[in-house]
């Protein structure tokens, strides 16, 4: 139960640090990252990679 309420609070803070622009698309694709490595992974190892991953800041452009 503990992990279903650290991978809501996860995607709280997403949403409330998703930038105004491409909002909805930015929720979608990191939440898709996270429940795909939650599959593969396991929840331990994927908050791990997804912490060790914070060194670098990922930039996401969208062409029009």
């Amino acid at each position: 139960m503990e992990e279903i309420e650290l991978v809501k609070k996860i995607f709280l803070i997403i949403e409330e640090n998703a930038p105004d622009d491409c909002r909805d698309l930015v929720i979608k694709k990191l939440k898709e990252k996270i429940i795909k490595d939650i599959k593969d992974l396991g929840i331990e190892k994927a908050i791990g990679k997804w912490m060790s991953e914070g060194e670098e800041d990922e930039e996401i452009v969208i062409v029009n």
